[in-house]
């Protein structure tokens, strides 16, 4: 019979458990250390092409799920989750004018936005230099 994974976040200014024989700390008081099964996880590193990538299925996601309304969107990719806010701009045009002197509208589309608030893995570490390279990359 398997036993149950434990996996638990451990801050810097806590120390893992004394079974375990050692203390893990980090640069940053704010970061949190994530230990599953005794053995620090590692943060989810991307190279330039896998964030090409990420941006390519964040757009598709825009496209195809959206479609290319204004809304919010999740898109996983490699252990990461990134949460998108898009914004489709419009503006208020003037069509042609009936007999009766009313006027007909519409909205043409004039550009977009993308906003990538979060980028966060499964332990909830959060990604802020993937969410700047990313939304730079969308926009």
């Amino acid at each position: 019979m398997k036993t149950p994974k434990e996996e638990y976040a451990v801050y810097p200014s806590l120390s893992v458990p004394a079974r375990y024989g050692y203390d893990l700390h980090t640069k940053s008081k704010d970061e949190p250390i994530v230990v599953v099964c005794g053995v620090e996880e590692p943060k989810i590193h991307l190279v330039p092409s896998e964030l090409q990538e990420f941006a390519r299925q964040i757009n598709e996601a825009i496209t195809h799920d959206l479609g290319l309304e204004s809304g919010t969107c999740e898109v996983e990719y490699r252990g990461l989750t990134a949460s998108v806010d898009f914004y489709a701009e419009y503006e208020s045009r003037i069509g042609g004018s009936h007999d009766d002197g009313s006027v007909e509208r519409y909205a043409e589309y004039t550009g977009d936005r993308v906003c990538v608030r979060v980028v966060y893995d499964q332990y909830g570490r959060e990604y802020p230099d993937y969410a700047i390279i990313l939304e730079k990359q969308l926009n």
